[in-house]
């Protein structure tokens, strides 16, 4: 079930044409990247990995605690553009609607 999941999502989100999907493969500290998220599903990456830390209710990205920002949220760097290529992959498939909660 989890290797379906991977592989469903991995086709929703996709990845550039020419790039393999590297399947044990793993971006790791992927927020370091100039580009989080899009440089490692350019390169293929079906495993993307991100640290967060929770402060003051938000959900912010860092290696250490120290170091998070304010505008570095999970949301700004991996869910809003996950978001944006579901959205995009379903409206180019012919879907009409698509409603995330």
């Amino acid at each position: 079930m989890r290797m379906v999941l991977a592989l469903v999502l991995f086709w929703l989100v996709g990845c550039a044409d020419n790039a393999a999907p590297l399947v044990h493969g793993h971006a790791h500290n992927d927020y370091q990247h100039a580009r989080p998220l899009v440089e490692a599903l350019e390169c293929g990456f079906c495993s993307i990995e991100a640290d967060i830390h929770l402060v003051d209710g938000k959900l912010l990205v860092a290696h250490d605690k120290e170091d998070v920002r304010a505008n570095r949220t999970l949301e700004s760097l991996y869910l809003d553009p996950l978001r944006q290529r579901v959205e995009n992959t379903f409206q180019h498939s012919g879907i009409r609607s698509l409603e995330f909660t």
